[in-house]
């Protein structure tokens, strides 16, 4: 169980974003989503997430070009 954990969701397929929340969620995680690079980046550092999954393929602002 990940219970007091806080996991930052980054991916732009919205879909995808619901049900991955869903799952970590029903585990016991707080989660915070974002749908994109931009997005996420302020969210982590409004929110200090333990986890953040990242979803590297984003057409235009990849996850690779903002961590960079």
């Amino acid at each position: 169980m990940m219970v007091d954990r806080k996991i930052l969701i980054i991916d732009d397929d919205a879909d995808l974003l619901q049900l991955a929340s869903l799952i970590f969620k029903k585990a016991g995680a707080q989660v915070i989503t974002a749908q994109d690079g931009l997005d996420g980046i302020s969210k982590y550092f409004t929110h200090h997430p333990d986890l953040v999954i990242l979803d590297v393929m984003m057409p235009g602002n990849n996850g690779f070009d903002i961590c960079q």
